[in-house]
């Protein structure tokens, strides 16, 4: 049985299909399984994926669209290797990405899972990102994780970086069929109330950014509040007093003003019933009118490039630092 396993779940992502698999099945670590499920794609990547010729490859196709996260979810229970590495159909997987996860897992083998770092490119797979410097450590304390979750969302940015332990999956259930957006920060959350996380500061993949990503994401504008609500929730209810204190005001000043902008964006394209529900989502959880005021005090601070102290500051206690 291989150690690690990538699943793969396929959606009408014939586009970059092709590189992406290449990225996989080229890795300089050959001892791997690769677990692709269709979720009933009609563009050709079906045709594409059974003309694959290699003996890692297990190959299932639902009948019906059940979308990301129950694909996800049957893949991950199909998967036998004692790693599930979570892969996403438009990204590159650079070669060394699965020895050196191997290499970090059995370094730290009581965590739960595992994040690296990333470049974001373009359609054209140019890089228009570069992995960003922090001072997270690789051996992360659950406590750690939720002050940064309550600092910037979820700890991982993507899914396409991860590597989770598939015993700690099993053990606190498998992705929220739920959710539509958030299942996997919600995942990170569930796996942290009992275990530690690492994080690898290579970058091991290429996160693609492009226009039908965008175009999907505005249409789940909403979900983005609803359901980090109450992730946030979650992790609130698990926090002592002064974190608690610190999260609300990080989450006043980061992350309800993006929602606020989202909002912006719905009214922007004349959605009026998702504008509708957007106030009030945010009504409840804030003051629209001094969620609004910060909105444009940050906006303002950007324009003139204005900062505040840095994130990494904050979160690490470096010199200088207020917590």
């Amino acid at each position: 049985m291989s150690e690690i396993a990538v699943v793969l779940p396929v959606y009408n992502g014939m586009k970059f299909l092709n590189e992406n698999i290449k990225s996989v099945l080229n890795q300089h670590y050959k001892d791997f399984s690769f677990l692709i499920c269709d979720d009933c794609s009609s563009d050709g990547s079906w045709d594409y994926l059974k003309s694959l010729n290699d003996s890692r490859i297990q190959l299932y196709r639902n009948e019906l669209n059940k979308g990301l996260f129950k694909t996800l979810n049957f893949l991950c229970k199909k998967a036998e290797a004692k790693l599930i590495k979570i892969w996403s159909q438009d990204d590159v997987m650079n070669p060394d990405c699965l020895g050196e996860t191997v290499t970090f897992h059995r370094k730290y083998p009581e965590i739960s899972f595992s994040y690296s770092a990333f470049e974001i490119i373009d359609g054209e797979g140019k890089i228009i990102s570069p992995s960003f410097k922090d001072f997270t450590p690789e051996y992360i304390p659950r406590q750690l994780h939720d002050k940064i979750a309550l600092y910037c969302g979820s700890i991982a940015g993507n899914i396409c970086n991860v590597t989770i332990v598939k015993q700690k999956l099993q053990e606190v259930g498998y992705f929220d069929e739920h959710m539509t957006i958030a299942a996997d920060f919600d995942m990170w959350v569930r796996l942290t109330e009992s275990y530690d996380i690492g994080r690898i500061g290579k970058g091991l993949v290429k996160q693609r950014v492009h226009e039908s990503q965008l175009s999907r994401a505005s249409q789940h504008y909403l979900l983005h509040l609803t359901e980090e609500k109450k992730i946030f929730a979650k992790l609130f209810a698990r926090s002592d007093k002064k974190l608690k204190q610190w999260g609300r005001r990080n989450i006043k000043w980061i992350k309800n003003p993006l929602y606020f902008s989202f909002l912006l964006q719905s009214i922007k394209r004349r959605n009026w019933t998702t504008a509708k529900k957007f106030y009030k989502e945010l009504s409840s959880i804030d003051n629209v009118f001094f969620l609004a005021l910060r909105w444009a005090i940050l906006k303002a601070k950007r324009i003139v490039g204005v900062r505040g102290k840095a994130t990494n500051e904050f979160l690490f206690d470096k010199p200088g630092a207020t917590a």
